[in-house]
């Protein structure tokens, strides 16, 4: 079994997402590629990406809300500049002001017409992903820390050895609240991802068994022998935190090649990024556009 960097297609964005193409091997029946817990540095990146997804509904506000006093700042600056033409008696001066009022009342105009039509919808789309992923990154954290026998559960800390608590908004001593914040103006941009994608990956990109334990007993991630289910499950693959990972029940390489298609969980993620970041590259939805290639990754368990 592998866990991999999600490469199914979601409804809820475009492509995006360059990954590894994947050459298929054998499926593996063994107990040995069972899945128990993720490694630490694996579901901290996960709880990184949480964190940040917490981020985008504040920051998209902030970007609306700056916008929006631009445009009253413009507007109050040519109605000054209009009363400044009605107290001069100097026609070139009155022709003067008039003309840069002109100007701020339709630069205020434009941005006003901006942020209606573009940023606010940009913004609200860019909550809604937020929200909708965030949902589902914490939702897995919770359920893999919670799967617990009193020693074990599907997070843990060192090989074989500890596994992650929840305790007061953290995952072993790791800032992961899986809760939302409240509203703020701090403009933070998302640092675990970028106009283009993740900005590091959840799991590196050879094959192996190094994101998870080398027990590997957690049935929460094991989808090709009994446990997950009553049996071996039917579906070649299994997907996880909404998306962001999947386990795949056959043995897979990277054949080191290029996809050329993108997948809608990447742009998902890279739509928010564009619309809520301080410099984004683009602004706009970019329906089945090129990007530039990034790398994915899979994971044998």
């Amino acid at each position: 079994m592998h866990i991999t960097l999600c490469k199914t297609r979601q409804n809820i964005a475009q492509n995006i997402f360059m990954i590894f193409s994947l050459s298929a091997a054998l499926c593996s029946t063994s107990s040995a590629a069972a899945g128990k817990e993720l490694n630490t540095a694996n579901w901290k990146k996960i709880c990184d990406i949480s964190e940040d997804l917490d981020t985008v509904p504040s920051v998209a506000y902030t970007k609306v809300q700056t916008a929006m006093q631009e445009a009253l700042n413009m507007r109050r600056s040519a109605e000054r500049t209009m009363l400044y033409a009605l107290t001069t008696d100097d026609d070139l001066e009155i022709e003067k002001a008039a003309l840069i009022a002109a100007y701020l009342a339709t630069k205020a105009e434009n941005k006003e017409k901006e942020t209606k039509d573009q940023l606010l919808k940009s913004a609200t789309t860019a909550t809604a992903y937020a929200s909708y992923s965030k949902g589902n990154v914490d939702e897995f954290l919770r359920l893999a820390a919670s799967a617990s026998d009193g020693t074990d559960n599907c997070l843990e800390t060192t090989d074989n050895g500890n596994f992650a608590q929840i305790t007061d908004g953290k995952l072993a001593n790791y800032k992961c609240k899986l809760s939302i914040s409240a509203q703020t103006t701090a403009a933070t941009t998302p640092s675990t991802i970028g106009a283009t994608g993740f900005s590091d990956q959840v799991f590196p990109t050879q094959s192996g068994n190094t994101a998870q334990s080398s027990s590997k007993s957690c049935r929460l991630l094991t989808i090709h022998q009994a446990g997950y289910s009553s049996g071996q499950v039917s579906a070649t693959e299994m997907n996880y935190a909404g998306g962001l990972f999947k386990t795949d029940k056959c043995s897979v390489s990277n054949d080191g090649s290029r996809d050329a298609k993108h997948t809608r969980r990447r742009d998902q993620y890279s739509y928010m990024a564009q619309n809520v970041s301080a410099n984004p590259q683009h602004t706009r939805k970019r329906p089945n556009g090129e990007h530039k290639q990034n790398n994915g990754g899979n994971r044998r368990q």
